[in-house]
């Protein structure tokens, strides 16, 4: 569930994401000043059993990379929210008079290798999915489409 997952290290969710997907691109990220990085799944996935990503209505950019990087495994299925794939590196500077100013330095691009905020984040089922009142403990969050959603999946 990366609904309530806000920040992140792009290079570490690549690989995070390589633990999950035998094969194939997860994306990449192209910077204006020096040499673009692409990651690349290797032959090992420590997990093949089906597994259900969320991804939520207001996701952060790094949770939609991330999100993207696992859609590409046979074994996941992306609900949610379509991401809109704002992805982008960039740094803040505080500049004379308390200011902030936000340099873009590069941009993310998803498995198909085109920037993340061209082709957005596709989800395999379109599911509301604000942010949760209750975590599924025991019962089913019957306020929680999401829940709800994955418990007549599972059929629980």
């Amino acid at each position: 569930d990366l609904r309530r997952l806000h920040h992140g290290d792009y290079e570490i969710g690549f690989g995070l994401a390589n633990l999950f997907v035998r094969s194939g691109q997860l994306g990449g990220v192209r910077f204006r000043d020096r040499e673009p990085v692409d990651f690349i799944a290797d032959s090992e996935q420590v997990f093949s059993k089906q597994i259900y990503v969320v991804l939520g209505d207001s996701a952060s950019p790094f949770a939609e990379t991330l999100a993207a990087a696992l859609g590409v495994a046979e074994n996941v299925e992306v609900i949610g929210a379509r991401g809109k794939g704002r992805a982008f590196v960039s740094s803040v500077h505080t500049v004379p008079g308390s200011i902030e100013l936000t340099l873009t330095a590069g941009l993310v691009l998803g498995p198909n290798g085109q920037a993340l905020y061209e082709t957005g984040v596709p989800v395999d089922a379109t599911v509301k999915a604000p942010l949760p009142r209750n975590p599924p403990l025991k019962t089913v969050d019957e306020d929680d489409p999401v829940q709800v959603y994955l418990a007549k999946k599972l059929g629980l």
